[in-house]
């Protein structure tokens, strides 16, 4: 629950109070709905099936991790390959 409670706070932005008075499931809908949203207009984001399809807390933390890890790689803003 924890976790939950983090990423609805942290990456949806609720206040603790709309967290905690939201059923789970309209916050794990939340949180697909916020990924898709992402998935889809990110410029890292593939857009691949298989990514829009996962399910759960543990999905949404690995798709983050792997779109923070893809932003790394790109060129920095002035560097001679970007």
């Amino acid at each position: 629950m924890d976790e939950v409670f983090e990423m609805a706070t942290g990456w949806l932005g609720w206040e603790p109070e709309v967290v905690l008075n939201t059923p789970l499931s309209q916050i794990n809908l939340a949180l697909k709905g916020r990924m898709d949203f992402i998935l889809k207009t990110s410029p890292f984001g593939s857009g691949k099936e298989e990514e829009k399809t996962v399910k759960g807390p543990e999905a949404v933390n690995t798709f983050f991790l792997n779109l923070a890890k893809d932003a790394r790689r790109m060129p920095k803003k002035g560097s001679a390959s970007g």
